[in-house]
């Protein structure tokens, strides 16, 4: 599933759920979807990508990042569903730590890579600097 596909999929389980009544029954089905992709993550949204570090960020956080609900009231919706109600609140209990996004000073540590004793990076920066250092020592 793509970053756009899952954006589409955020916005229908959310639209699913506020519009209520019958479209509720649709829910727990997108809701399991949404988990088992890990959908805030990472999502295109309104040409905007959004990423979050777990899926009660999601829920939580104001649109247009987030749904803006309660936990509670999105459990009250799957709670007769036991599959769906087990993965979410498997996924509710873990608060995620991405090392896809910079830390406060803009850095990503996931870049990183070890091999024989020496650290090398996959980042335009690192390979740009190893490459000066290299033809300085040349």
């Amino acid at each position: 599933m793509n970053d756009i596909e899952k954006g589409q999929l955020a916005s229908s389980a959310i639209d699913c759920f506020s519009r209520g009544e019958g479209a509720l029954t649709n829910f727990p089905g997108l809701l399991k979807k949404l988990i088992e992709n890990k959908v805030w993550e990472r999502r295109i949204h309104r040409g905007r990508e959004i990423g979050m570090l777990s899926l009660r960020d999601l829920i939580t956080e104001k649109p247009i990042k987030g749904w803006g609900e309660d936990p509670k009231k999105i459990e009250a919706v799957i709670k007769d569903n036991p599959e769906v109600l087990a993965l979410y609140r498997d996924a509710m209990k873990h608060q995620g730590e991405r090392t896809d996004l910079p830390d406060e000073h803009g850095n990503f540590h996931n870049n990183v890579i070890e091999v024989e004793g020496q650290k090398q990076g996959n980042s335009r920066a690192y390979s740009r600097c190893s490459q000066l250092k290299r033809n300085k020592a040349s």
